[in-house]
């Protein structure tokens, strides 16, 4: 074998070792959704969001960010602004 093959599969391991011993997982989508939104100022509270928000602070996928949304009482709603694209929007619970 090459120095650079094992050099490339020493790390490799390393990589996985560390990997194995953290201790601490992940918390769960939904979870970090209402603390998120749980720690929102009242004004904000009533704002709607796009997709493209979720995914750049949560790194999540839509297909995991919308199912979480939906379960959190969130709903999905099309934007129908004047003079501007007509956009999906999410809607916080309670606000109709």
């Amino acid at each position: 074998m090459s120095i650079f093959i094992e050099n490339y599969m020493t790390g490799l391991r390393k990589n996985l070792l560390q990997g194995q011993q953290a201790t601490e997982s992940p918390k769960p989508l939904i979870q970090e959704i209402r603390e998120w939104f749980s720690r929102l100022p009242e004004g904000d509270r009533d704002l709607t969001y796009h997709m493209d928000f979720f995914i750049y602070r949560f790194g999540q996928a839509p297909a995991r960010i919308g199912p979480a949304l939906f379960e959190l009482g969130w709903t999905r709603r099309r934007s129908w602004t004047t003079g501007k694209p007509h956009s999906r929007v999410w809607v916080p619970p309670g606000r109709n």
